[in-house]
């Protein structure tokens, strides 16, 4: 017989109020693999515009270092809709672990075990336009406490360029593990290039890879105004980029001048290889 998953309703966020950051300390014990906040504004479950506008940022600390960190825009765009899930009025889903991932072990062991961890921390930032806010948090667990090991941190970052043309990003942090996937939030990209130490790991073009993308096994859903670099599209964590490279570079071709969101899914190991076995 396998483990047994079950849904408990969190502790109750605070203060859940327009401009503030609701927080909750996870209790430590289970294994947790999927958070679902329940939201509601002015006494309606908020639908996508609503969610997006109000919750401005999601994350979750480990030992009190941020881990995991998304606005409700990039929630719902990448996390949910590029990897084929559908959005749900009043629910915002965020996996842990996720379940496209091609074998049992792969999406068991990226959940989110807390029997070596101090706290675990989740802080949900709330829009000052918010009216009358309602949230609170539910999570699927295992019950058996299980070591923190090897797990999906995602981060946003911000770039601009005063000019269109190349663009070269060659400052993304690289202690967060290695390169799950990358999403660039803008219109306007042409060509998008990766380079490590010199090698180009990806130099096609990105209707090409869009319909790569969408076919078996991946299945991914691109999303418009982005442009993504999926090296794991084959739904195997073997596949990972490293990120601790002397020279990364990410160049992108815009045809217009203008902002980029990135927004990237590493597999990482917060404790570190001794700490997680």
């Amino acid at each position: 017989m396998g483990t047994i998953h079950y849904t408990r309703k969190l502790p109750d966020l605070a203060p859940v109020q327009a401009g503030a950051t609701a927080q909750v300390q996870i209790p430590r014990g289970p294994t947790y693999r999927y958070v679902m906040l329940k939201y509601s504004a002015n006494g309606v479950a908020a639908n996508e515009a609503t969610m997006k506008a109000d919750i401005k940022r999601v994350s979750f600390k480990i030992n009190g270092i941020e881990r995991w960190s998304a606005s409700a825009t990039r929630i719902i765009d990448i996390v949910t809709r590029y990897y084929g899930e559908s959005f749900t009025d009043g629910i915002l889903f965020i996996p842990l672990s996720r379940a496209n991932l091609a074998t049992m072990a792969g999406i068991d062991n990226t959940a989110w075990g807390t029997a070596n961890i101090d706290t675990l921390h989740m802080e949900v930032e709330l829009n000052a336009g918010a009216v009358t806010p309602k949230l609170e948090a539910h999570a699927v667990v295992d019950p058996e406490a299980r070591a923190l090991g090897a797990i999906i941190e995602v981060h946003e970052t911000q770039f601009s360029t005063a000019v269109a043309g190349i663009f070269e990003i060659s400052t993304l942090v690289k202690s967060r593990g290695q390169l799950i996937s990358m999403h660039c939030a803008n219109a306007n990209i042409d060509a998008l290039e990766v380079a490590i130490d010199q090698t180009d790991f990806q130099n096609v073009d990105l209707d090409v890879l869009e319909v790569l993308y969408k076919r078996k096994p991946s299945e991914r859903v691109p999303q418009a105004g982005y442009r993504h670099f999926d090296p794991v599209f084959l739904n195997r964590l073997a596949d990972v980029l490293p990120m601790r490279a002397e020279d990364w570079r990410l160049k992108l071709d815009l045809s217009a001048a203008g902002s980029v969101g990135i927004f990237m899914e590493t597999l990482n190991e917060p404790l570190g290889p001794s700490r997680s076995a």
